[in-house]
């Protein structure tokens, strides 16, 4: 690997607790190494529609600082390290904001202080962060983590040009365009059709079918929804450069229009506002219900009282309670497991649910689907 830069942090920074908090890191194309503490995924250059393969490690420089090393195999230009630095600084969130942001939860939470916790892992860009949140509802944490891996391998597809040659497949039968795709391989051989892209961008999106995303992709309803954001996106009637965003006006005005799109609900755009630094709203479901009444004791916790309940436990926090959320909530899967998240070979990513960490006979809360107004780990 060529050193292509460095970021430089604070000595107290830790890249593992900074990657390995929040279940997108355990989502493709995100590739996190337990054994050498290292994050890997492609990174998009200054065209915003190449990408390049980095991987991320941390660095320890001297008492005072350390080092977010950036490397990659590939030769860019001055103009593509400064769009790459500024996806890393969005992942790890490195802005002033968010040391701020870390600064004051820690002052008010001092356990999440002791443990280093205080900074929740998100995309490059908010457009990946949306069109996850959404394939978060009304689904399984094991079909989210397959969705991501499918829109992956279609990324590869579509920057190879595979797409122009088999989107015209037939995709009423289930199986079709699986069958279709197997049968491209004798044509196109230097092609995997099996390797891991990017997470496609709006541009990529847009010009799709919703019968073939479906197919291809096994979204279901969400196709429809993933390609009329990313049309939104592209005739500029969707804003995914909002990071700088900081007053909580601000952050509710951009409320009430993610609310107002089709296929976003309130869990999606908690979540969504979540990524975006906007940490009052906690994104609530039915493990949310079995999390109070694990961890708080609230054996009558109920949708009916889950606002009220919450409101009771977290917002003692404000305006940091899903920070203080997902600090108990990753503090629970990992007393649950025997191990930290960041130890976890991708193989047994999909365990990290009730699901299949509730006990056997805790009949609560337990159902195949999470109830949510469309979470991850």
């Amino acid at each position: 690997m060529k050193k292509l830069m460095e970021i430089r942090v604070d000595k107290g920074f830790d890249l593992e607790k900074a990657v390995c908090n929040h279940g997108f890191f355990m989502t493709l194309p995100n590739q996190w190494s337990p054994s050498s503490k290292l994050l890997r995924r492609p990174l998009r250059l200054s065209d915003g529609y190449s990408s390049v393969m980095v991987s991320i490690s941390f660095h320890f420089s001297s008492i005072t600082y350390s080092h977010i090393l950036i490397s990659t195999d590939t030769k860019v230009a001055d103009s593509d390290q400064d769009v790459i630095k500024k996806q890393v600084v969005r992942m790890l969130r490195l802005t002033n904001k968010d040391e701020n942001d870390v600064r004051k939860f820690q002052e008010v939470h001092a356990e999440a202080r002791t443990h280093g916790f205080g900074r929740l892992f998100r995309a490059p860009d908010l457009f990946e962060d949306i069109i996850k949140a959404l394939l978060l509802c009304n689904i399984t944490w094991k079909r989210t983590l397959e969705m991501c891996q499918y829109l992956c391998e279609l990324q590869a597809e579509l920057e190879s040009g595979m797409h122009k040659d088999c989107a015209s497949a037939p995709t009423i039968k289930p199986r079709k365009i699986n069958d279709f795709f197997r049968s491209c391989k004798k044509t196109t051989s230097k092609v995997n059709l099996r390797a891991l892209g990017n997470f496609p961008s709006s541009k990529e999106l847009a010009g799709l079918s919703e019968e073939f995303l479906k197919k291809r992709c096994n979204l279901g309803f969400r196709a429809k929804y993933i390609i009329q954001l990313a049309q939104l996106v592209e005739k500029g009637q969707l804003d995914v450069e909002l990071d700088k965003l900081t007053s909580f006006d601000d952050y509710d005005d951009i409320r009430m229009k993610m609310m107002k799109l089709k296929g976003i609900g309130s869990f999606a755009t908690a979540n969504i506002l979540m990524c975006m630094g906007d940490y009052r709203n906690i994104p609530t479901d039915t493990e949310t219900i079995k999390h109070l009444r694990e961890v708080h004791g609230m054996e009558d916790c109920k949708e009916a009282t889950l606002e009220k309940d919450v409101k009771q436990v977290y917002d003692q926090f404000a305006p940091y309670q899903c920070l203080a959320y997902w600090y108990e909530n990753i503090e629970s899967y990992e007393r649950k497991l025997g191990t930290k998240l960041s130890n976890l070979s991708p193989a047994n990513y999909h365990t990290v649910s009730s699901s299949y960490l509730a006990p056997k006979n805790n009949k609560c809360i337990t159902s195949r689907k999470r109830k949510r107004s469309c979470s991850s780990p």
